[in-house]
C-alpha cells in the first residue's frame, strides 16, 4: 500500500496572506491598464467588453490574456492579430512590473513554510502566479549543499 502523500492546494488567500499588497488576476485594473490599451486602437474595444463580463466591473487579467494570445478567427481580416500580440506583451510587463512593487510580509514564516514542506517532501499545486513561494523555496536552498533530493527545489 502506498504511503500518503501531502499535497498543499494553495490560492490568492495563501498570496495575500503574505503579501497584502499583491494584485490578484481578478481587480479592478481598469484605469491602470486603459493608458496601455489607447496605444492599440483597434484593441480598446477588448478591454470595454472583459470589463463588461464582470458584474463588480473588475478585469479578470487571466480572461484578458487568454483572448490577446489565442485572438478570434476575426481577427486577421481585421488586421488586429499583430496589435494584439503587442499589447499582450505590453500588459505581461506591465503586470510583471506591478509584481515586482509587491513587499511580501512575514517573510520568515513564508520561508519556514518553504522548509516544511521541502523537509516533508510536501507538493504545493497554486492557482495564481505564486511568485512568492517560489522565491520562498529558492531561498531555502541558495547557499548551502542540499544533503539529499527532498532539499531540492524546482516548480515541476
Amino acid at each position: 500500500m502506498p504511503t500518503p502523500k501531502t499535497v498543499f492546494v494553495l490560492g490568492a488567500g495563501f498570496t495575500k496572506a503574505f503579501a497584502p499588497s499583491a494584485p490578484l488576476l481578478r481587480e479592478d485594473f481598469y484605469a491602470q491598464l486603459r493608458p496601455i490599451f489607447a496605444k492599440f486602437e483597434r484593441a480598446q474595444s477588448i478591454l470595454e467588453r472583459e470589463l463588461e463580463r464582470d458584474p463588480e466591473c473588475k478585469i479578470n487579467l487571466e480572461n484578458l490574456m487568454t483572448r490577446l494570445s489565442s485572438g478570434m478567427p476575426y481577427d486577421w481580416k481585421t488586421g488586429v492579430d499583430h496589435e494584439l500580440g503587442e499589447l499582450l506583451s505590453s500588459l505581461k510587463t506591465w503586470f510583471r512590473l506591478q509584481l515586482e512593487k509587491v513587499k511580501v510580509e512575514h517573510s520568515d514564516d513564508l520561508r519556514a513554510f518553504a522548509r516544511h514542506c521541502k523537509q516533508k517532501n510536501i507538493d504545493c499545486i497554486t492557482f495564481n502566479y505564486d511568485t512568492f513561494l517560489d522565491q520562498a523555496l529558492w531561498e531555502t536552498t541558495v547557499n548551502k549543499a542540499p544533503l539529499n533530493a527532498s532539499e531540492w527545489w524546482e516548480p515541476d
